[in-house]
């Protein structure tokens, strides 16, 4: 079973979870997990389509953790969610170690990745871990619903109550 290598292409990133493990349903998974998008017709995705191949080792019938998207947001787009035990080493452009939760939803990154092949009883398939996170640009654009309203900006004596 081989495991392939990848360093990503700059790419936005979805849900972090780097300074503490991910919750699911109240249930802690006890990894941290890393969501990232690609355009599906780009380089960029043949590339993470390439890393999986290598790694497969079921001609396509297993687990394949790239998905289509399928949202407002990932639609024309794969997406691939990569997960690790041991917490991730996060680093700025130059570098220099980062505070994990200065990654957020929409920042621009490279990921050092592993496709992994795996085969637990009948499960088989392709997991992706990641090691390092490397932050490269701040997301431009908040959306509306994290602006601070105007309304909020007023001081303590202009409250109503």
């Amino acid at each position: 079973m081989d495991i392939v290598n990848v360093e990503t292409s700059p790419t936005k990133v979805m849900f972090p979870s780097l300074k503490e493990t991910e919750k699911f349903d109240g249930e802690d998974t006890g990894r941290y997990t890393l969501t990232m998008r690609w355009p599906k017709d780009s380089d960029d995705a043949a590339a993470i389509e390439k890393a999986f191949k290598q790694a497969d080792q079921t001609d396509g019938k297993g687990h394949n953790p790239i998905k289509e998207g399928n949202n407002e947001f990932t639609s024309g787009q794969i997406v691939l969610k990569a997960k690790t035990k041991r917490p991730p080493r996060v680093v700025d452009q130059d570098g220099n170690d980062l505070d994990p939760s200065n990654i957020e939803t929409g920042d621009t990154c490279r990921v050092k990745l592993a496709f992994c092949p795996y085969e637990k009883g009948p499960n088989k398939g392709v997991t992706v871990v990641f090691s390092a996170v490397q932050l490269l640009k701040k997301r431009e654009n908040r959306d509306s619903f994290s602006e601070v309203p105007e309304s909020f900006k007023s001081t303590a004596d202009d409250f109503p109550f």
